[in-house]
């Protein structure tokens, strides 16, 4: 009814003022357009008069600017939630762990050159997750260890045919260091020699920038991999675990995959349980503060390079320093004497104990 009144009040006008007749017809393409793209607000009676691009102005009296082009759509970015809802990953439909994603994983989107893997291909699912979530294509690999050799890659392309073509899928067991060597040389493309050390020139074209472990959930292999591909991340990269309940279930005959649980249950360290292990870390993340710089767990070659560890329900992320990092390190004085040197000694001491690496 509207766009019927402004057109019969348009017409009345056209014999007497042609530039009239001309904008209002140019005034109701406007604003069909404008509801149509833009999806403004449905107007009344009382404002059908107004130019859509300035409301207040009269479009008879020609006092509105003279519109050039309209708007293009605004394409909404997607969630991390609404990409795992799409691939089927079970990130969303067990673990909701797309409450964390979306935070540990913002400061990498839109970067040139992203490189990440992740242990555990998960049917390809959670791959094409990765993919579809960095807004520029990212290189993507992936881990797999089982029966035969499923393709993977295949059904992540299924799901996104358009990044398909950078993701990579291995096929090893993470315990074996067969496999971590693999990762590190034809994966990570980090060769014999390679200076890895936060400083290195060379990171532009190794490295990964975000780790994943969602593989066998075994303590014993995540310590073993964590070991093995940390001095790997590209410095400001992260290092994500997830599943870590695993090291909790301690009733008989406990398995993952198949495999035992020896040593698992709350509170217990060594082999048993991941999160005990990766517990000590606090620790050595205050060696500066109490005077003990050579302080490590992992070896300094890890420990030293950490920036921060962060535990979430059933996941953790360890964030790498950057070079900046390195050398903004805290420069105490006047309490070191404070800790008794002997019993941070013998802590290590007991701690490195437990290691399986």
């Amino acid at each position: 009814m509207q766009k019927i009144v402004l057109m019969a009040w348009c017409l009345g006008l056209m014999m007497g003022c042609s530039s009239v007749w001309i904008l209002c017809m140019r005034h109701e393409q406007i604003r069909v357009a404008h509801a149509t793209v833009l999806d403004h607000p449905k107007q009344t009676s009382s404002d059908a008069h107004l130019c859509p691009e300035c409301p207040k102005v009269n479009c008879a009296a020609r006092q509105c600017p003279e519109q050039t082009e309209i708007a293009p759509a605004v394409t909404k970015r997607m969630t991390m939630k609404e990409i795992f809802a799409h691939t089927g990953t079970d990130k969303l439909t067990r673990h909701a762990y797309h409450r964390y994603y979306d935070i540990w994983l913002e400061r990498f989107y839109g970067k040139a050159g992203l490189r990440m893997l992740e242990i555990g291909a998960d049917t390809g699912k959670s791959l094409s997750a990765w993919a579809m979530y960095f807004q520029t294509p990212p290189i993507i690999h992936g881990l797999s260890y089982g029966v035969g050799k499923p393709d993977y890659k295949g059904i992540a392309c299924g799901l996104d045919k358009t990044t398909c073509e950078n993701i990579t899928v291995f096929f090893g067991d993470q315990s074996t260091p067969d496999t971590l060597a693999t990762l590190v040389k034809d994966g990570a493309l980090v060769s014999a020699g390679d200076d890895i050390t936060i400083e290195s020139q060379g990171w532009s074209r190794f490295g990964y920038d975000i780790i994943i472990d969602d593989g066998s959930h075994v303590p014993e292999h995540i310590l073993k991999s964590f070991k093995a591909l940390f001095p790997v991340v590209r410095p400001g990269g992260i290092y994500v675990v997830e599943d870590l309940e695993c090291g909790y279930w301690d009733t008989s005959g406990a398995t993952i995959y198949g495999k035992g649980l020896p040593g698992a249950g709350i509170g217990k360290t060594g082999s048993g349980n991941s999160v005990e292990k990766f517990k000590q870390l606090a620790d050595v993340l205050m060696r500066y503060h109490i005077g003990f710089q050579s302080l490590s767990v992992f070896g300094k070659q890890v420990d030293h390079y950490i920036h921060s560890i962060e535990f979430g329900e059933n996941l953790l992320v360890i964030r790498k320093k950057t070079g900046a990092q390195v050398k903004e390190h805290p420069n105490v004085q006047g309490t070191l004497n404070m800790v008794n040197k002997n019993n941070v000694a013998s802590w290590q001491k007991q701690a490195q104990s437990t290691n399986v690496f």
